[in-house]
């Protein structure tokens, strides 16, 4: 996930894997806008994921070999040039706990 902020209602564009949804992209293309679908693909974990920024243009995509990469989806976000770059992971369900393994994050500029 890039982020401008930690706040809420902050612009940002995500790639996600899940139980029900497979493989989605969205993004909020300002602060305070409806976070919105870029593209959803099937596919199911354990899956590499990778989400890469030039300027404001983004690329999701994923792999199951680290090798082959696949599109999921392209956007264009205003995110602040020193936006923030993480992790996240939820249920969905607050009576139940998440887990994942993620394997050899990376975050170059």
């Amino acid at each position: 996930m890039f982020r401008s902020t930690t706040t809420a209602s902050s612009a940002h564009v995500s790639l996600f894997v899940t139980p029900g949804k497979g493989i989605a992209m969205q993004c909020r293309p300002s602060a305070g806008a409806t976070s919105r679908q870029v593209a959803q693909i099937s596919g199911v974990a354990p899956v590499f994921l990778r989400l890469t920024r030039k300027g404001n243009s983004f690329v999701g995509a994923w792999s199951s070999d680290w090798s082959t990469w696949h599109t999921v989806g392209s956007v264009s976000v205003a995110v602040a040039a020193d936006a923030l770059a993480g992790l996240a992971l939820t249920s969905h369900n607050t009576a139940s706990t998440a887990t994942a393994e993620f394997v050899d994050p990376t975050v170059s500029g």
